[in-house]
């Protein structure tokens, strides 16, 4: 089944898709290793969706974004056809990321003792955040999950999968329409996520070890 829980918000106004927050667009923090200069063979562009990629086309970043205005590849996604695309390194090796919308974010930095700082970034040695890993497995309770509800309490029945297609389908030049018409869904927390998620920051945690990095979210 797929894991919907990175969609912090979906703004639903009956079966359109607002221009102004177009699906994928809510923020989200992401966990990994630290970066070496070295890791990066040269730099790349990518679609708006990040599906298509030009391979290298520069050594630096900067050459690369001159590139953008001409060599935006599109993957025929509406999305892709009115969106510039992304700058990214294309790197030499490849490390574990996981990628978490801030609210479901905070949650897991609650769990692992990290939840005292406002800020949604930071960086720890990785043996020190290996340790916060291993605790939460040990001692944290299991995840019994948030269903998904509506901003004003209202158990969303639909299933998600249902959902995000007709956002997806829905077209994305409609006319703006204002916050009070909209219905907007929280789509919570699968039962079992925070095992799950800490499960995977061990990986990133032993993988940062095995190479020498810092483990940073931002």
């Amino acid at each position: 089944m797929a894991d919907h829980t990175n969609i912090r918000t979906v703004r639903i106004v009956g079966a359109t898709r607002s221009t102004e927050t177009p699906l994928g667009a809510t923020m989200s923090v992401s966990f990994y290793a630290a970066q070496h200069d070295s890791d990066i063979a040269g730099w790349s562009i990518k679609c708006a969706c990040l599906t298509v990629a030009t391979g290298i086309i520069a050594e630096t970043s900067s050459g690369t974004e001159a590139m953008l205005p001409t060599r935006t590849p599109i993957c025929g996604d509406q999305l892709c056809a009115t969106e510039s695309g992304w700058v990214t390194p294309v790197l030499t090796l490849e490390s574990p990321v996981v990628n978490l919308s801030n609210t479901n974010a905070r949650f897991v930095l609650d769990n692992l003792g990290l939840g005292a700082v406002e800020e949604l970034f930071g960086g720890l040695p990785a043996e020190q955040f290996l340790g916060r890993v291993l605790t939460a497995l040990a001692v944290a309770p299991t995840d019994e999950g948030v269903p998904a509800h509506d901003t004003d309490g209202v158990l969303v029945e639909e299933p998600m999968e249902a959902l995000l297609e007709a956002i997806v389908a829905a077209p994305t030049n409609a006319a703006p329409v204002p916050d009070a018409a909209a219905r907007w869904i929280e789509c919570g927390r699968r039962p079992g996520y925070l095992q799950d998620v800490v499960e995977r920051l061990h990986e990133v945690a032993q993988w940062a070890i095995d190479h020498g990095r810092d483990v940073l979210w931002d």
